[in-house]
């Protein structure tokens, strides 16, 4: 018997388990050559999560100071269970980006078994293990599978809690109810995002499961009560705790960021945003044949009224929630992608005759894994994405910064201004990165509003950049103040801009990185 015939014959004895052994061994050999190849500091978001990763990490540290309270206050905007999940490799490989990003192989598993058991309950396992295989290779989630971000994480749990939901009866099976309010309940506490994701297809359940009268209605009642009360348990402390902060940040990033990014307003520019990144960066173009032509097959050829009517009920409403709220990413709506995936597996495994249906998944594997390797590694052919890229060895100097200011004053706080914004040039970046080499300075992000010249003097240290400062959106204030404050240097007004140059570091872009210090200093 060769390899392969055995390996088909292992596949129909347990298919699960070799479905995410396959998948799960393609992501860990691409995903560490590409992280051990890949140097850059972590950007925005990354380096505010990594940063909340290693005060978990520091917590443990020291047992004997440990609390639930300090537990709770790491961060008062994003939930826990991510930064959590991140320590048992951040305390087997070290602390380091890498190993939070690890962190994704325990979500890849519960994403594709839960992806593969929700195919397999409403068509077939040949259909749950198509559905895994596109899942896994949309290029946005291999592209987040190497990031330390909470949506890969989001992705996996909502997917476990949709499964659950069908497992359970939407909590109507005593025996399941305490499984769903655990689930449901960490996967508000991955991000709180997810529930756009999660009432309607409980619903949805819940009234197919009261109309077909399967069990008494006072068992319903105790076991959706059980559901609630566990739920309540594992998510409630946080956002009780982080109330009346979550709420702040809450409501300036839905509202604010939203005007300062410049996100599209209105229903129709926003239902188009969603559209174009459905199609041009959570799916791609690549896969969008493949998906528009599963999805015609499905409609054309199943006839499976409530597999529709939870995929759909999975995906439309939260595509809804999304367009109607202010602040727009691409990111919010990732985890409605294994809905998607599965309609599309459905519909490919309903072509006929047999060679047309063998034909479109080899067709549809080959193209994925072209754009996969294209995208990853430029390989064999560059292929631009925003969240999938080839590994990069730019230097940009925030460890070499840090470091001769912390070799200049290591004994005392500084109290850092950085004015840039770029991608890998931040503040955050800065900050976590501080951090990470135990120095004590406090930074600060300068030009989110107006700068004085008063206000800059209160630090000790300026980080500003030549060419392009910041992002479109951020780049208006900053680019105002170093214009003042070049004029101010070039007439020698020490009263307006008491700092001097101290240090010039060349960057991947071609500008300067220029560190600026008091001139008492």
């Amino acid at each position: 018997m060769t390899i392969l015939a055995k390996a088909f014959a292992l596949y129909r004895k347990k298919p699960l388990a070799v479905l995410l052994g396959g998948v799960l061994a393609f992501y860990l050999v691409n995903n560490l050559i590409w992280l051990l190849r890949d140097t850059l500091p972590p950007a925005w978001d990354q380096a505010a999560h990594a940063d909340h990763c290693l005060t978990y990490f520091r917590l443990l540290g020291a047992p004997m100071e440990l609390s639930l309270t300090k537990l709770l206050a790491v961060s008062s905007y994003y939930p826990p269970f991510f930064y959590a999940c991140t320590l048992p490799a951040s305390l087997l490989f070290g602390f380091s980006c890498d190993a939070l990003a690890a962190t994704n192989v325990l979500f890849l598993l519960i994403l594709g078994f839960s992806v593969f058991k929700i195919g397999e309950h409403f068509f077939s396992r040949a259909v749950g293990a198509g559905a895994v295989i596109i899942t896994a290779l949309f290029p946005m989630v291999y592209g987040l599978s190497r990031e330390v971000l909470l949506d890969f994480s989001l992705l996996a749990m909502v997917a476990l809690a949709q499964y659950v939901i069908l497992a359970s009866g939407a909590g109507t099976d005593p025996k399941q109810s305490w499984l769903l309010g655990l689930v449901i309940g960490l996967t508000v506490l991955t991000k709180w995002t997810a529930v756009a994701f999660l009432p309607f297809t409980f619903l949805l359940v819940l009234w197919n499961g009261l109309k077909e009268k399967k069990r008494p209605a006072r068992t319903v009642f105790l076991s959706l009560g059980i559901a609630v009360l566990v739920f309540l348990a594992v998510a409630l402390p946080w956002y009780l705790k982080n109330a009346s902060e979550f709420s702040k940040s809450a409501s300036s990033a839905l509202y604010k960021d939203s005007v300062l990014q410049g996100d599209p307003s209105g229903f129709l520019k926003s239902a188009l945003f969603y559209w174009k990144s459905l199609r041009d960066v959570n799916v791609s173009k690549v896969l969008g044949i493949f998906v528009l032509a599963g999805l015609a097959a499905f409609v054309l050829r199943v006839r499976n009224r409530k597999a529709l009517a939870f995929l759909m009920t999975w995906a439309l409403p939260a595509f809804l929630v999304f367009v109607l709220v202010p602040n727009k990413d691409d990111r919010n709506i990732v985890p409605l992608l294994p809905a998607l995936a599965i309609l599309t597996a459905a519909g490919m495994n309903a072509l006929r005759p047999l060679i047309l249906k063998k034909s479109a998944w080899g067709l549809l594997v080959l193209a994925a894994l072209f754009q996969f390797y294209a995208t990853s590694f430029g390989w064999p052919l560059g292929m631009s994405h925003p969240f999938s890229h080839p590994p990069s060895q730019d230097d940009w100097k925030v460890q070499n910064i840090l470091t001769v200011l912390g070799d200049k004053r290591r004994d005392a706080s500084y109290s850092v201004a950085v004015l840039p914004d770029m991608k890998f040039f931040n503040a955050g970046t800065f900050r976590f990165t501080s951090h990470l080499m135990r120095l004590p300075f406090h930074i600060d992000p300068m030009g989110d509003g107006p700068v004085t010249f008063e206000k800059a003097a209160n630090y000790d240290v300026i980080i500003s950049k030549s060419g392009r400062i910041a992002a479109r959106h951020t780049m208006a204030y900053r680019q105002n103040f170093r214009k003042d404050y070049r004029q101010a240097l070039a007439e020698k007004d020490r009263g307006k801009f008491p700092f001097r140059l101290w240090k010039a570091f060349r960057l991947p872009d071609r500008s300067r990185a220029i560190v600026y210090v008091q001139t008492k200093e």
